[in-house]
Parts: C-alpha cells; structure tokens; sequence
C-alpha cells in the first residue's frame, strides 16, 4: 500500500494494491498421470507409474526352493556366462554366518538352491540354481555358490537324429592321419599377430587422406589361411581317409496345413495343353494371368530360367513364346 501527502491541504492519497498470491509447489503425492483410453482419463499416482516402468520389481535374489545336486547341468545349461555369489560383511553385517549355514546344509543333503535373480533395474529376471563350491579359482574366499542360469523351455532343442545313417567306424589310424594333420598345422600363438583388418583398413584410408595420396597402402589379412601352410599336406589324404564329403540337403519343414509345397505343384499341373498349343498358334497369350504365365513356365521345367518373381508380364508372354513354341 502506497500513502501520498499532499502539503496544500493536508489531504492523503492512497493507492491500494491487490495482493500477490504465492505458488505453492506440489507434493509428490498430489502430483498425477494420466493416460487417456477411450476418452476416459486413466489416472496414475507417481508409485503406480515407477512400478509401471519397472514390472520386475528392484534388483533382488530370491529364493524359491530346492532340488537335487544332479539336477543341474552346466556344460549343457550354457546360455551366457554365470555369477559367483560370496558373503561380504562390509555391506551386510551377519551374511556370513546365513550364509556358510546355507551352503553346508546344501553340501550335506546334496541340494542346490532354486532362485530368481534380476541383477539390476528393468532386467529380465532369470531362473538361476545355486551350486556350493569351496575356495573357486583361487579366490580369496572359503566358501561360495555358483550361479548357473537355468534355461527356459524356448532355450531347449532338439537336434534332428537321422536314424538312417550307418554308424561311422574310426579306426586308430584314422585318428593317428587326424593327429599328424593338427600336428602340421600347429604354431606358436601370439596376440600380435593378428590386427583386425576392419580397423586397420580405416586407419589406411584416413592415412591416404590426410597425406593427400590417391590410393591407400595395401593391407594383408592376417586372419585368412595361408594356402602355402598346405602344401606341405599329402594331396587327397583327409579325403581318401575321411571322405568322400557331400552337402546334406535340409528340408524346410512345409507351413501350409494342407501340404504347403505339393498343393502349388498340383496348382502347376492343372495347365490345359490344348488350351495352350491354340493360344500359342492363335498368338493369343496374351490372355493367360501374370500367374498362369509364371506356372505355364514352371510346369514346362525350362533349364536355366531366370527368376520369374518381379517380371512384367510382357517379359513373361515373351518367355512362353520362346521356349513352349
């Protein structure tokens, strides 16, 4: 509020202000989200919406059960490397007492322990069974728990068996031919050897522009085999041995339920001949479908026909012309 005197008569003039209101912030339990489904507002609270963004709760071991030692198999379990869990009494004072208590009651009933592990914000949890061992690659530690990722059903497969194959038969000479072949091919390993021929092909190109050259040095590939290192190898003796070698062809399973495959080849061979021999002398093929003209094609097992799939009918009346005259 302002007050003016005026000295003459003594009056007084005041000025009046409104009063400035104050923003007040908000607390995180009054603050909404909201989603709109179906023009209706769905509301969240500031904890419903982390647990939306996170489903799988916070990174967490939890123990579920347990099984027999000869459950688990960890050479045929191999999905991606595992985890060493060991007490640390610097973050949780006591562990180590739970956790040797543990660890002798799975050594003596010959049990591993069945969890679930998330290691850390938004990862998918993991199925893991938890293996005793004492003192594990030199560790510092006395005693701990391997952690082996249990696999789920979709990790699990079936190699196809061809019961058909006869049994192959090696004889220790075979083995003893193998032997001399890894024996002549062995060398003395060192990590210089190598450079990865990616990078080094980017470090010439950016050496040729910098010094302004037209073409850059060239690089030798140290990863691929040198053919000189096999010529020392008695010509035809892995294959007089081991062979003769040929391609397996693999079958793709058909998706269609009534056959896939077999039912275009019955489609193939609905082609009317004298329908086609009166058009061909007519000049009328013009009249077949883009399809039709693909099977007619088909149908008459042309050798060395191109891919039919993207062609113009034109160019496909011009095939039929040419080989089905």
């Amino acid at each position: 509020m302002k007050v003016k005197i005026d000295n003459d008569n003594g009056e007084m003039d005041v000025d009046e202000e409104e009063p400035v209101s104050k923003s007040v912030p908000l607390l995180k339990s009054e603050t909404l989200h909201y989603q709109t489904y179906g023009e209706e507002r769905v509301e969240f609270t500031d904890d419903e919406l982390k647990s939306l963004r996170n489903p799988f709760g916070p990174p967490m071991l939890k123990l579920l059960g347990f099984k027999p030692a000869s459950f688990i198999s960890k050479e045929k379990w191999f999905i991606k490397p595992g985890y060493f869990l060991f007490p640390n009494e610097s973050v949780i004072e006591g562990s180590t007492v739970a956790f040797k208590a543990l660890h002798q009651a799975c050594v003596a009933l010959k049990k591993v322990a069945i969890c679930v592990l998330c290691t850390r914000i938004n990862a998918r949890p993991n199925i893991v069974a938890l293996s005793p061992t004492t003192k594990p690659l030199g560790l510092n530690v006395d005693v701990g728990f391997d952690v082996i990722i249990v696999p789920f059903v979709e990790h699990v497969r079936n190699l196809p068996m061809n019961e058909d194959d006869e049994e192959v038969q090696i004889t220790k000479e075979d083995k003893f031919v193998m032997k001399d072949i890894m024996k002549t091919l062995c060398f003395e390993y060192k990590s210089d050897l190598f450079e990865n021929p990616k990078i080094q092909s980017q470090y010439r190109a950016i050496e040729a522009i910098a010094l302004e050259e037209d073409d850059a040095e060239p690089f030798v590939d140290t990863t691929k085999p040198r053919p000189d290192k096999f010529q020392i190898i008695p010509d035809g003796l892995f294959q007089q041995t081991f062979g003769p070698f040929g391609t397996v062809a693999v079958k793709k399973p058909s998706t269609s339920r009534a056959g896939g495959p077999e039912n275009k080849k019955a489609k193939i061979e609905d082609i009317d001949e004298n329908l086609l021999k009166k058009r061909l002398d007519t000049g009328k093929i013009t009249d077949y479908t883009v399809r039709q003209l693909q099977d007619i094609l088909k149908y008459k097992n042309i050798p060395s026909l191109p891919a039919l799939t993207g062609l113009k009918k034109k160019d496909l009346v011009e095939l039929v012309y040419k080989h089905c005259k």
